[in-house]
């Protein structure tokens, strides 16, 4: 069949996508099978549990990756969803985590302070707020959590009136 994202095998009430390039109405059974077992391979799948929660691989448009935490890893260009085992999805978890934790400069009652590739921030896990330009790393970090929550709450109110504009 053919439905809103292009044309479909319909297999054990299963729906797999044909893969671009393909034409459904030359497909043979073999083709539909490798489809299939290909498409059920990439599904996403348990690997291990990681401090109590469960690590995920799947293939997504963008390529393999691991989900933990509510959180998405890229897993490296060539490794297929196959390939990854507990250790490599730990990996790139703890290497992820890792690279975080590099930039956070401190943490300030519920609120973290931290830089990345735009500037310096405040953070309360939900918004980041940055620091007005010129505003150094130990200025950064002798910020109050009374300071933390004005920059948050500002941040909120800016976004809120500049909502919808470009």
């Amino acid at each position: 069949g053919t439905g809103k994202n292009g044309p479909y095998l319909l297999h054990a009430e299963k729906y797999y996508n044909l893969p671009a390039g393909v034409d459904q109405a030359a497909l043979s059974e073999t083709q539909a099978r490798a489809i299939i077992t290909q498409r059920r391979e990439s599904a996403p799948r348990e690997v291990g549990q990681y401090q109590g929660k469960p690590v995920t691989v799947g293939q997504g448009q963008k390529g393999v990756y691991v989900r933990w935490n509510e959180q998405y890893f890229n897993v490296p260009a060539g490794i297929a969803v196959a390939a990854v085992t507990p250790a490599v999805a730990i990996g790139l978890i703890t290497q992820a985590q890792a690279e975080v934790a590099k930039n956070v400069l401190a943490t300030v009652s519920k609120y973290t302070i931290g830089r990345n590739e735009w500037g310096l921030y405040v953070t309360d896990g939900e918004v980041k707020a940055k620091f007005r330009p010129g505003t150094t790393e130990e200025q950064a970090r002798a910020t109050t959590a009374e300071q933390a929550a004005e920059m948050i709450k500002n941040y909120k109110a800016w976004k809120k009136k500049n909502a919808g504009r470009k």
